[in-house]
């Protein structure tokens, strides 16, 4: 585990591509969520240092580091699904998944469904490699200069497993519930 101060931002395995021989892409695809608001809105305003200003908020897109106060980690299934609730009370705003690429060296061990956190730093560039404003090679190499940038979180894991298998759960009765208004197949 990494300071307590330290911005780390947790990604979820979602696919592990290995090359053959160690050439290739040995990456995996991790996902991570997402605050995202469709505007445009005209009650926010912008501030930074001694300025203060009425905008208009066409998009926002915020990454989430952390499960809703209190807590630094998504321990417990609960807080994922707070997190939902939270968020998407407030009207204009969703929680939504996104996803990027990591070098399986980084990750160590990746298996779909872990949970990793990942150091801010190595997380901008992951965005950058993705939006072709970073090269595989720089990515790379920032990566391998960074390896205690990106760590296992067992208990996010844990927690992680027991919320998709609840949502599975609640998947089959919601639909085993409305099976009757379904379109019949001739």
């Amino acid at each position: 585990m990494k300071k307590d101060n330290a911005v780390s931002i947790p990604v979820i395995v979602d696919d592990v591509k290995r090359a053959e021989g160690g050439r290739g892409f040995s990456m995996s695809r991790c996902a991570y969520f997402s605050i995202e608001f469709e505007g445009p809105s005209d009650d926010w305003d912008l501030f930074a240092g001694d300025l203060e200003l009425p905008v208009v908020m066409l998009d926002l897109s915020a990454v989430i580091s952390r499960p809703v106060p209190p807590g630094k980690l998504f321990d417990e299934p609960g807080k994922f699904e707070e997190l939902y609730e939270s968020v998407e009370s407030q009207g204009q705003f969703f929680v939504d998944r996104n996803s990027l690429w990591f070098p399986n060296s980084l990750l160590r061990e990746p298996a779909r469904g872990h949970v990793y956190r990942i150091e801010i730093k190595l997380f901008t560039a992951a965005l950058g490699y993705d939006s072709g404003s970073l090269s595989r090679e720089d990515f790379l190499l920032l990566c391998r200069e960074n390896p205690k940038g990106a760590w296992h979180s067992e208990a996010e894991t844990a927690a992680f497993h027991k919320w998709t298998g609840h949502q599975v759960e609640m998947s089959k009765l919601n639909y085993m519930d409305k099976k009757p208004l379904a379109m019949k197949f001739q």
